[in-house]
């Protein structure tokens, strides 16, 4: 029964909230999250002994171990850290560049196949890629560690984690009722990011033990995304048969059914929504999740800068870095709360709008702190402002998406902005913040993404202004035609 199981995204018009497609969605996404974040914990510290160890074994052979360790507190030196940064961002840059050349084929297929079939490629090519970097490390007297880059591939199955994501929220989009959306995204990055955080602790704690133990269990964990996939269900497919059903209770039974059906279910692009992707507003849309990607690619340098700059093991910023985000987990859980108490109250986008203007002011505000910081008090404070405002993602895609079709080409245009964004973001932060530690200035990096952040702002006042005056001028086109057709 589609009114039953689906909202008024684009799809129905119901206004119940679908407990069950959020949350497989929330399953799905969580339980891939946590796996991903138990390999993701190690593997800078692994990366760094790789290239701690290529280090002193052309400077200073006896501090490699015969067994090929490298104790931890040697690789703090700007000689290793700027090689590990360089070595990082570009990693970044190469998974960036295959999502990119990867988001629009998978929003072609996405309007013609099961976009689930996408997801599970996804899961699938994820898995190749880290056995891949983990088969780098591991054998480290047969490949440079550089060979990672070669991980990426695997990842033009099914995307980068960005096409994934761009699909389960075009699916929720077309599942959710429109009042409850910024409430979905909200509440689903939340549970994400609190999962993300409670993995990373407790993947922390397993490294004191064994670098290879968080990884075994990230790997035992991701089959069990698999089933929630399966349970999470195709909107469009529902709101198909249902559209059957009610034709077939309306065919005269005399007459039958109509002998002219449609040619396909998912037509593509017509010529006017096409030209409404390329608007301005649209494009300045675009360029606010470029900037924003932009931005938060300086979080890339912050593990290896607390490292060198405040001697913290890596176990340590893991802990920290988890603590973090459960607060930002906590900040996303209240915002869903508050969008649900203030949706009777305040229009919809407004709410969303002043949601992510107060979002980007403490981002730009943590940034500038985290940059500033002299002592581990302030930059636990910098960190704390700058988890405060990850919610402006989530109330910008809630912002725009209202009254818009084609929701999965315009999630996925959006993850391409982001892609783009990863690209030029990875390597620019990383060479910069390698630079700065050779010169002793690498905190100033980050006084230059504020800047980024500010940008924003600017860009989104624009954007405002911009709507405000398309819609004085509809107005008034509306009453010169009332006042036309009166006389």
């Amino acid at each position: 029964m589609f009114d039953s199981d689906f909202g008024s995204g684009t799809g129905s018009d119901s206004s119940r909230w679908p407990f069950s497609q959020t949350l497989s969605a929330v399953l799905l996404l969580c339980i891939s999250s946590l796996s991903r974040t138990f390999c993701d914990t190690p593997l800078l510290q692994i990366l760094e002994l790789n290239v701690c160890r290529t280090y002193y074994r052309a400077n200073e052979p006896t501090v490699v171990g015969p067994d090929g360790w490298v104790p931890e507190e040697v690789c703090k030196i700007p000689q290793v850290q700027s090689r590990l940064s360089s070595l990082i961002g570009w990693n970044g840059f190469c998974v960036a560049v295959v999502g990119l050349l990867t988001a629009f084929p998978y929003a072609y297929l996405g309007e013609r196949i099961d976009r689930r079939l996408i997801v599970l490629a996804n899961l699938i090519g994820w898995i190749g890629s880290m056995v891949w970097i983990m088969a780098v490390c591991y054998f480290y007297n047969t490949f440079p560690v550089q060979a990672i880059w070669g991980a990426s591939v695997f990842t033009l199955l099914g995307g980068s984690e960005s096409v994934m994501l761009s699909m389960v929220n075009a699916i929720l989009a077309e599942s959710v009722p429109a009042a409850s959306l910024s409430k979905t995204f909200f509440t689903v990055s939340a549970l994400r990011l609190i999962s993300h955080a409670a993995t990373q602790s407790f993947a922390a704690h397993l490294m004191s033990s064994s670098l290879a133990l968080p990884v075994a269990i990230g790997f035992a964990l991701y089959p069990f995304s698999f089933p929630w996939l399966i349970l999470l269900r195709e909107p469009r497919y529902a709101k198909l048969r249902y559209d059957a059903i009610c034709q077939d209770a309306a065919v005269d039974p005399l007459l039958g059914p109509s002998s002219s059906p449609p040619s396909s279910p998912f037509p593509s692009i017509d010529d006017g929504k096409q030209a409404a992707l390329a608007s301005p507003g649209i494009l300045a849309t675009l360029m606010l999740f470029f900037l924003n990607t932009l931005g938060h690619s300086i979080s890339v340098t912050l593990p290896q800068h607390a490292s060198l700059h405040f001697s913290w093991s890596l176990a340590k910023i893991n802990y920290l870095l988890s603590l973090v985000r459960l607060f930002g987990g906590g900040t996303l859980l209240c915002l869903s709360l508050l969008t649900q108490y203030l949706s009777s109250r305040c229009p919809p986008a407004r709410l969303n709008l002043s949601i992510a203007w107060a979002s980007l002011g403490v981002t730009v505000l943590g940034v500038v702190g985290m940059g500033a910081a002299e002592s581990r008090a302030a930059l636990v404070m910098g960190m704390g402002l700058y988890m405060l405002g990850f919610g402006f993602p989530d109330a910008v895609k809630a912002w725009v998406s209202e009254n818009r079709e084609e929701l999965t080409k315009f999630y996925v245009v959006i993850t391409v902005a982001e892609s783009v964004g990863g690209v030029v973001g990875g390597p620019l932060w990383s060479e910069l913040w390698a630079g700065g530690v050779e010169r002793g200035v690498e905190g100033k990096v980050f006084w230059c993404g504020a800047g980024v952040f500010m940008a924003m702002g600017l860009l989104m006042a624009g954007i405002v202004l911009g709507d405000r005056g398309g819609g004085e001028e509809d107005e008034e086109r509306r009453r010169r035609g009332v006042g036309t057709h009166n006389d």
